[in-house]
């Protein structure tokens, strides 16, 4: 079983109460990528600059994650700087440097199109529908997206969506896709779906998040066991009575 996730890999500054770091490994596409290679063989559909060199790269050898769909062309690759307050659960962006993802056009390695499973990161949301029209024999489309796509191409992003399964987004997102609806339960569409499967994918969303945060950057989620993940996921199951 295999996934394929299309979206950016970026080098990232950040910053919070707790301190800063810059040249960090990040990008969307990264943290998932980082975060699913414990469960499952991750390809990767990217690009990046020529300043993206092979100790980067590295870290996704390291973890037997597919990159032959990141392309390496001539320029910078994506950089974006941001800060955290007290709340972590939202980034004020700096500055946002696009450089050669400006121009990216995905393109799915044949090797990629036996997938049965896709998530679609933080892109264009034209992008994210072109890929889900070249993947169209997957199983089930995941999909991301940010305050950015939703303010500036609402239209484009809506009729995206039509197409995806399953989109992860905060509750603030949730609220201004709903059209700035602050009631979340209202914000959210009711529907069925296999709910075990989906408590327990949700539960071990929360805890690479909780790993993911005890450092900066994708550095955390380049060093974990599955052991640890494991063990994690009881101790949160343990205190939050899941059945």
């Amino acid at each position: 079983m295999s996934i394929v996730v299309v979206g950016s890999v970026a080098f990232d500054n950040v910053a919070s109460p707790s301190g800063k770091a810059e040249n960090l490994l990040g990008g969307a596409a990264t943290f998932f990528a980082l975060a699913a290679s414990y469960f499952t063989q991750v390809r990767v559909v990217g690009v990046v600059g020529d300043d993206f060199t092979a100790q980067h790269f590295e870290a996704f050898k390291k973890r037997d994650i597919d990159t032959r769909g990141i392309e390496r062309v001539q320029g910078k690759t994506f950089r974006w700087g941001g800060h955290y307050t007290d709340n972590l659960n939202e980034a004020k962006t700096d500055f946002t440097e696009l450089n050669v993802f400006e121009k990216f056009e995905p393109h799915i390695p044949a090797e990629y199109r036996d997938s049965q499973f896709l998530f679609l990161a933080n892109i264009h949301p034209d992008l994210q529908a072109l890929v889900r029209r070249e993947m169209n024999g997957v199983r089930l489309t995941g999909g991301d997206t940010m305050n950015y796509w939703i303010q500036r191409t609402r239209a484009e992003l809506e009729r995206t969506l039509k197409v995806v399964d399953v989109l992860l987004i905060n509750d603030t997102e949730v609220k201004m896709l709903a059209h700035n609806e602050p009631n979340l339960l209202r914000a959210a569409r009711k529907a069925e779906l296999n709910r075990e499967v989906l408590k327990r994918a949700l539960f071990y969303g929360s805890v690479m998040g909780s790993f993911a945060v005890e450092e900066f950057g994708t550095t955390r989620l380049q060093n974990l066991t599955r052991e640890q993940i494991d063990a994690r996921f009881q101790l949160f199951r343990e205190l939050t009575h899941l059945d």
